[in-house]
């Protein structure tokens, strides 16, 4: 028994220990967590403090900002203040000004009243009586009071009377000349004190004049071309061209007088002709008020730098060329150079001159034109083929520069200003039929290819009755030609140059026919986006492509499948992604009587005369170039020859 109560005690021992062990492990973890609860209270209360005192910056801060902002305000508000006391004071002047109006006399029934400034004010007062302002009796005292007005008439304003009710009442300086000569005879009229003005105006003028005769101003001045079918007047054209308007119901059809007043002020500011580029417009320039304007010396900046960065000529206004001409105004720019308008000095007339950019490749081509012109020019020495006439050529800071007869506006401007949408009348259009197949004829005999006929290439004279071919840069001999497909401007391109076919006086005949649909409908017969796109729209009017053409076409793949259809490439809208269509079965879908005709209401010899035009356009836009109409056929055919 013993031995277990000792055990029992010593396990009660242990136990003890171990509870008072597990109190004191206790106590210590509290007293633990009651430092670190006040470690974070001490914390807490530090980053409380930091934060107020930055609380407190931002606030002093803010304060110091309302309070700059309010100085600022205060400041503005008093120079307001300032200045409105300041116009006030001003306008309080003004008033007591208005209030010492003298009475003048009548005028046109309604009284005048003048308005003393400020500024002589006092002399003002006490000199000019009203008695004596209507006419005292005393003579000594009004030949001074007149002395005294003529030296102060410039610092008199003349109001409206009040009892003349107007919203707004204009104070406007005047001079009263009209007072003072009905109130002496030796007072200066209103033709003497507008003598000086006068004067000037005829100093201008004369010098207007003299630079006009210096100049010899002649729009269009130098060799015409005769026209053996005759000649019309501008006002002949004008009148064709109502009638045609009219016919196709047209309200307010263009009249002669209308055409005039817009010519007249086009002339001012709008664009001229561009006789050897494509679609660029340039400002005409009046040739004598550009030479007044140049007379006083060339610009120093650019006498050590003729040419820009591709090579073109740096035109100066009133420069002298080749010592014979004067420089008067700027024509236009193209791929192988620019052109000028000029002053023939030594034959009192206008030119054109075309200055060839200043590089190898250029030069050799305004060589090859200058050939080509030379050959032309001595093929037709009566200058009745209608191609134009280079007069002489001078080289000039290291430029070839040819030297053309002027003339008025190409066909395109001619067609955008008389036709715009309309087109021409059927006459003006078989004239032009007829002198460009002279030209054509011309180029044949000398065994010369244009390859660039279009409208922009067309000249017209000032009376729009006689045209020339001009810009021979892509002409060539008929052995020169090679396969090219980008020859030609697009819409007036051939389909054997897109198809990779030899080529040879055919392409001509094709662009004069789309020339002359054009100038009769006022649009385009081809506005194709591409080659295949024009391919494409060549069938709508005359159908498929003959097999044997295809055949021989170098460029067949891109067009047409093995088995000759052809192959339509668009841009699909969706994916934006070239799309293949293959057209099979391909019939016309145009007609050009239908086109040619429009709105018109013809009678029988009006629609006799559109028929024979339209059978004509056929045969020159035959897609076989070997079966196309020559150029011998086509000016016996009856549109042109009237039978």
């Amino acid at each position: 028994m013993t031995e277990l109560e000792g055990d029992d005690k010593n396990k009660e021992e242990r136990e003890s220990g171990q509870m008072e062990s597990s109190e004191e492990e206790g106590e210590a973890r509290d007293d633990s967590n009651e430092d670190e609860k006040r470690e974070d209270v001490r914390d807490r209360k530090r980053k409380h403090s930091v934060g107020h005192e930055d609380d407190a910056k931002k606030k002093k801060k803010k304060k110091k900002d309302k309070k700059h902002k309010k100085d600022k305000k205060k400041k503005e508000k008093e120079k307001e203040e300032k200045k409105m006391k300041e116009a006030s004071r001003q306008d309080k002047d003004v008033v007591e000004s208005r209030q010492d109006r003298k009475r003048v006399p009548e005028e046109n029934g309604r009284p005048i009243y003048v308005e003393h400034h400020q500024g002589i004010r006092g002399v003002m007062e006490g000199e000019m009586k009203e008695g004596e302002m209507t006419g005292g009796e005393d003579e000594e005292n009004r030949e001074i009071e007149k002395e005294e007005e003529r030296k102060m008439l410039n610092r008199i304003v003349i109001h409206y009377p009040r009892e003349i009710k107007v919203e707004r009442r204009k104070e406007v300086r005047v001079l009263l000349r009209d007072d003072l000569a009905r109130k002496s005879d030796s007072a200066m009229s209103k033709t003497e004190l507008m003598e000086s003005d006068d004067e000037e105006d005829e100093r201008t003028a004369e010098l207007m004049k003299e630079a006009a005769d210096l100049i010899g101003d002649k729009r269009g001045g130098g060799m015409e071309s005769p026209d053996t079918s005759g000649t019309d007047s501008p006002s002949d054209f004008m009148k064709d061209l109502k009638e045609k308007m009219i016919a196709r119901g047209v309200d307010g059809a263009l009249t002669e007088e209308d055409s005039n007043v817009e010519l007249k002020a086009g002339n001012k500011n709008c664009a001229e002709f561009d006789m050897f580029a494509e679609n660029v417009e340039i400002k005409d320039m009046n040739p004598a008020t550009a030479l007044l304007g140049a007379m006083d010396g060339t610009n120093a900046s650019l006498k050590d730098n003729w040419d820009d960065s591709e090579g073109y000529y740096r035109v100066r206004v009133g420069e002298l060329l080749d010592g014979r001409y004067r420089v008067f105004g700027f024509t236009g720019a193209g791929v192988f150079g620019n052109v000028v308008r000029c002053a023939d000095i030594e034959r009192s007339t206008t030119v054109a001159i075309k200055i060839i950019r200043n590089n190898e490749i250029m030069r050799k081509t305004g060589v090859r034109e200058l050939e080509i012109l030379r050959k032309l020019n001595e093929a037709d020495k009566e200058d009745k083929m209608h191609c134009l006439q280079l007069y002489c050529t001078f080289n000039h800071h290291n430029h070839l520069c040819l030297v053309f007869e002027n003339l008025s506006m190409n066909l395109r401007e001619l067609l955008k200003k008389y036709g715009n949408k309309v087109g021409l009348h059927m006459k003006a259009v078989r004239k032009y039929a007829r002198q460009l197949l002279l030209a054509l004829r011309l180029l044949k005999k000398c065994s010369i290819v244009h390859a660039d006929i279009k409208p922009d290439n067309i000249l017209v004279d000032e009376s729009k009755s006689t045209l020339k071919l001009c810009d021979f840069g892509s002409s060539g001999a008929i052995f020169e030609q090679e396969i090219a497909p980008y020859l030609v401007s697009r819409f007036y391109r051939a389909p054997e140059i897109m198809m990779g076919i030899n080529h040879d006086y055919g392409i001509d005949m094709w662009s004069i026919a789309v020339t002359l649909y054009e100038l009769y409908t006022g649009n385009i017969m081809f506005p194709g986006k591409s080659n295949n796109h024009m391919l494409k729209l060549f069938t709508e009017v005359k159908g498929a492509y003959p097999n044997k053409l295809i055949r021989k076409a170098t460029f067949k793949d891109q067009h047409f499948d093995s088995n000759c259809n052809f192959l339509f490439h668009e841009i699909d809208k969706v994916t934006q992604r070239d799309k293949v269509t293959v057209l099979n079965n391909i019939r016309p879908t145009r007609s050009l009587d239908d086109e040619l005709v429009g709105n018109q209401r013809l009678d029988k010899d009006s629609m006799a005369l559109l028929k024979a035009f339209r059978n004509l356009l056929e045969q020159m836009l035959t897609l076989d170039p070997s079966k196309r109409i020559t150029v011998g056929d086509a000016l016996k055919h009856p549109f042109i020859t009237g039978l």
